[in-house]
């Protein structure tokens, strides 16, 4: 498999960042400051003679209007012929505030590619500065996929917003500008 680099600005990883984190996250004035791309090509056992998992993950870290810090993941799963024994999850200090993401240590994982927590297939968005990591980007939105809202009392006066129209538009992701694939 040859990787071929395409250019992409610091600040364009930047901003599409922080509109990604923005479209999906109540934290609607989060500004991306760092971001960190690690890139993980054929991944796979030792003794494995056939193509392996290629997938990336940004590491993003930025503050919002209280000047807090905040830190993301965000991971791209695009090719995945391999799921023998294959995991993937966000670990933290106490493993029952870890997660493991959908199909994890099943042929289910080739699937990563095909789903969603954000609804962009392929794409897992998680906030990863916090004690505990949380499947879904809401808290009213329920796991493994965050598709489906929790159903509410009829007297629950507090409503979140739905996502703005631009997060149901055709997605953008940074990742796919960084590389290109060929056989």
């Amino acid at each position: 498999m040859e990787i071929n680099s395409t250019l992409l600005y610091y600040s364009d990883v930047l901003t599409r960042a922080s509109q990604t984190v923005r479209e999906n996250y109540p934290e609607n004035t989060f500004v991306a400051k760092s971001a960190v791309t690690v890139t993980y090509v054929n991944v796979t056992t030792g003794n494995r003679k056939s193509a392996g998992n290629t997938f990336q993950a940004l590491i993003v870290a930025g503050l919002n209007k209280n000047a807090e810090n905040m830190t993301f993941v965000h991971l791209l799963y695009r090719d995945l012929p391999w799921s023998e024994g294959a995991e993937a999850g966000i670990m933290s200090f106490d493993e029952a505030n870890s997660i493991m993401l959908p199909g994890s240590g099943t042929e289910g994982i080739e699937q990563l590619s095909q789903l969603s927590n954000i609804q962009i297939p392929g794409q897992w968005l998680y906030r990863i500065d916090t004690e505990a990591v949380y499947p879904c980007t809401h808290p009213q939105l329920q796991p493994p996929y965050c598709d489906a809202t929790t159903p509410r009392r009829a007297n629950n006066s507090q409503r979140r917003p739905n996502k703005t129209p631009s997060s149901q538009q055709t997605p953008r992701p940074f990742f796919n500008q960084i590389l290109s694939y060929h056989s």
